[in-house]
């Protein structure tokens, strides 16, 4: 049997699903359906790994107006959705089986391209789901609380394909949005797209999505949080569009917009700076966690060392940026307006502590970034020749927008990771690594057992010498002309 990973007296019971698992022993409650409700959850954690499969079944729903999955009762053959909701950054597709029972499939959320993760039984009072993570007991009551205030939805009626449907771009974070949601939209420009079907944006982090996405600008409108009640309302089928490979084309859109969004003598300055330095290395600065902790000593070390070999060389300091509509966009919540200025703060510190460190000669030769838009940022991006980064965002906004080379450093957890995770870019560029005996991992009785999951370790470099020398070799590797 599932393990139960929740338990509500008041409210539902969370069932984990375990691919690979024999479907014996259902959870109580679903001895009738598990068979089939077993055997289609294996199916959706192949899906999960297939993204061509996995947007063929997000292009049918905007085409067909429905989503057709195999039924989990027996006797029946499938059972049709066209009727969805979006709630709290997940979507809430509605089957119903008979007049007596109906339940939901849940997608998960970006990084895992919106697939469906979890079966709802309202009537039953439980669940079952691929990812523990990805959904609770108290969120369905809240899903369940919310239907009660939604206005009615069209009445549905044959054929589907009149049905009204949306996709909402609905991630604040710069990197998943640029993951998830922008190669999905990207692919969407070569499929045809019915008269009812619509794009509903809440952030727009790297410039405004009708000028990213012309094709279909006249498509495209701005969702404010407070509106998505009557979204809900309006559209049969609300649903999300996701990917998980950053295309080529997805960056040069980026780099067109951000050129547009960004003030000209800032181009200017970011020319001059390219036409008097070469090699330009973009070195990340990262507050915790998952940061070095000697950080500013290392940066400083690997900056004068890279001057030593290469007298021509430029340096961009990279912190924390801030999304392109940000200072307009009300969806911002309060917390992410706190985490951006701590981050901006914290990012500050360090990159004084670094100058610092500099030889007077060196520190001309550093431009630093933060506290910018994302556009900016993307336009210095445009001049790095190689980068230096921590592990996660800090590289992924340099070595997902930009094909350079690239030095990838962090704790010996997310390294292993990461090499394992198939390279989200499509043809991209070379990416290096430390060997593993020069990362020194902090005490893990210093994190809890979700920073661990997380891979939050901070870490230190135990020889700065041989950090330095193995970038420089990846440099040499990858950079033929210097």
């Amino acid at each position: 049997m599932p393990a139960c990973i929740q338990d509500e007296s008041n409210s539902h019971k969370m069932y984990e699903f375990k691919p690979g698992a024999e479907p014996n022993n259902a959870p109580p409650g679903l001895e009738d359906i598990w068979s089939c409700t077993h055997k289609l959850l294996g199916h959706l954690h192949f899906l999960r790994s297939n993204e061509r499969s996995l947007q063929a079944q997000q292009y049918g729903m905007i085409r067909d107006g429905c989503l057709l999955l195999p039924s989990v009762f027996p006797g029946r053959v499938h059972d049709l959705c066209s009727r969805s909701w979006f709630h709290e950054s997940y979507f809430y597709y509605l089957f119903e089986a008979s007049e007596h029972e109906s339940y939901f499939w849940i997608s998960g959320v970006f990084a895992r391209g919106y697939s469906l993760d979890t079966i709802w039984f309202p009537g039953r009072r439980l669940a079952v789901t691929i990812n523990p993570l990805g959904v609770d007991c108290a969120r369905l009551a809240r899903f369940d609380e919310m239907l009660t205030r939604t206005p009615a939805k069209p009445i549905r009626s044959r054929p589907w394909t009149n049905a009204s449907r949306t996709a909402v771009v609905s991630s604040p974070h710069l990197m998943h949005m640029l993951w998830n949601e922008l190669p999905a939209l990207e692919r969407l420009t070569d499929v045809m797209l019915p008269d009812k079907f619509n794009v509903a944006v809440l952030f727009e982090p790297f410039g405004p999505m009708k000028e990213l996405f012309p094709e279909f600008a006249d498509r495209i409108k701005a969702l404010r949080h407070k509106d998505i009640l009557h979204e809900n309302a309006q559209n049969g089928l609300v649903l999300g569009l996701g990917a998980w490979t950053v295309t080529n084309t997805t960056q040069r859109r980026l780099h067109k917009i951000a050129a547009r969004h960004t003030q000209q003598e800032k181009v200017k300055q970011r020319d001059l700076f390219k036409k008097q330095h070469y090699p330009i290395f973009w070195l990340s600065v990262k507050p915790p966690k998952r940061t070095l902790s000697n950080q500013s000593l290392v940066l400083a070390s690997v900056i004068n060392a890279l001057q030593a070999r290469y007298p021509q060389a430029g340096f961009i300091l990279d912190g924390a940026c801030h999304p392109f509509d940000f200072p307009a966009n009300e969806n911002y919540a309060p917390w992410f307006h706190n985490v951006l200025k701590v981050a901006f703060d914290n990012s500050k510190e360090i990159i004084t502590a670094i100058i610092k460190q500099l030889r007077p000669a060196t520190r001309k030769n550093v431009i630093f970034l933060n506290g910018v838009s994302a556009c900016e940022e993307i336009t210095w991006g445009a001049a790095a020749t190689f980068y230096i980064c921590h592990g996660g965002t800090m590289q992924n906004k340099i070595g997902w927008i930009h094909r350079i080379p690239g030095f990838v450093h962090s704790n010996r957890n997310f390294l292993e990771s990461f090499r394992r995770m198939p390279v989200p870019v499509e043809d991209g560029p070379a990416c290096y690594f430390p060997s593993e005996d020069l990362i020194v991992d902090d005490n893990i009785s210093n994190y809890s057992v979700e920073e661990l999951a997380r891979k939050d370790q901070n870490y230190k470099i135990s020889s700065v010498t041989k950090f330095s020398d193995q970038i420089m070799a990846a440099v040499a590797a990858s950079i033929k002309d210097i």
